[in-house]
């Protein structure tokens, strides 16, 4: 998604708000994985959420 908010053709100001807004919504759905598979006892869920994180971007 941060690829499609950096194109050229939206203006630079707005592209910087868009680009911001992609970053913490993907740093938020990680946290709440994260907070999710705390209640995971084999801790799989939770290796591969570490391993595979969504605000990798």
């Amino acid at each position: 998604m941060k690829r499609v908010v950096s194109v050229n053709a939206i203006p630079s100001d707005i592209r910087g708000k868009y680009i911001s807004m992609v970053t913490k919504y993907a740093d938020d759905a990680q946290k709440s994985l994260e907070d999710s598979a705390k209640s995971d006892r084999t801790g799989k869920l939770r290796f591969l959420i570490r391993n595979h994180p969504v605000n990798r971007i």
